[in-house]
């Protein structure tokens, strides 16, 4: 995905969002999905709004990319 979709401010969080997932990742020895990733830092409530609308955001994106994988796979 591109961060160009973004203003500056968005592609700031963006790019903090893709770099925790690494850690997450990491701590679940590499078993975390990036959906679940961002599944689970929308439920967090220290999770901030904009943070939350950008994961959000990528989240809907990353399922639209899943369902037209799977389709495409009929």
């Amino acid at each position: 995905m591109s961060s160009s979709e973004f203003c500056g401010f968005h592609t700031e969080i963006d790019g903090m969002i893709k770099r925790s997932y690494r850690l997450w990742s990491e701590a679940y020895n590499e078993r975390l999905s990036n959906a679940e990733f961002l599944r689970r830092i929308l439920s967090l409530s220290d999770t901030g709004e904009e943070a939350k609308r950008v994961a959000s955001h990528l989240l809907s994106k990353e399922t639209e990319s899943l369902n037209v994988d799977y389709a495409s796979d009929l």
